[in-house]
């Protein structure tokens, strides 16, 4: 996988980047979904790429976020933005590990445009709060605290849309339904 290659040596050309790979704070795998890049908290360094609770990004993600998003951008491909946290409840009432994760991998779009990457290159952004850990015998681990990028297979985009396979076929890029006109 070419950009898999090319953010591995953008990665290594880079001392503090490859450092945070090495922290397994930056994860690059290929999976059954397509190409993930994660941004991973660590039980040393809790507030690696976000302050606790909060989705101000931090200057180590940025750095990472800089040299990701032309590389991403060359590619054209249609990418997703998962945020997640550890199951730790924020001590706010009026905003949950739901606003929390979604408005993480939405400051990491946010970042990824600024840095070249088109808005139209983004299919979704979504937060999963604690529904889907790293490590679910310890739901408290800060390693579950992460944001990802899936680029997905290009033959399963229109499946990500959680649509119907009928309604795919006569969408747009598989994500919105095209109108259907009624006649006068």
């Amino acid at each position: 996988h070419s950009v898999e290659k090319e953010i591995s040596k953008a990665i290594s050309k880079n001392p503090t980047l490859k450092k945070l790979q090495a922290q397994n704070g930056i994860k690059i795998k290929l999976t059954t979904e397509g190409l993930e890049i994660s941004l991973v908290e660590n039980e040393t360094n809790s507030e690696l790429f976000f302050k606790l609770g909060s989705a101000d990004v931090r200057p180590q993600a940025r750095l990472v976020l800089a040299k990701l998003a032309p590389i991403l951008a060359k590619t054209g491909r249609k990418m997703m933005v998962d945020g997640h946290t550890d199951a730790r409840p924020l001590r706010k009432t009026d905003y949950d590990n739901f606003d929390l994760s979604h408005d993480r991998a939405n400051a990491v779009r946010r970042l990824l445009i600024t840095g070249s990457c088109a808005q139209d290159q983004f299919i979704a952004v979504r937060g999963f709060a604690a529904n889907q850990l790293r490590v679910p015998k310890d739901p408290m681990s800060f390693t579950n605290r992460r944001v990802t990028i899936l680029i997905p297979y290009a033959f399963q985009q229109p499946e990500f849309s959680g649509l119907p396979a009928v309604v795919n076929r006569e969408s747009i890029e598989g994500v919105f339904k095209m109108p259907k006109i009624a006649p006068d």
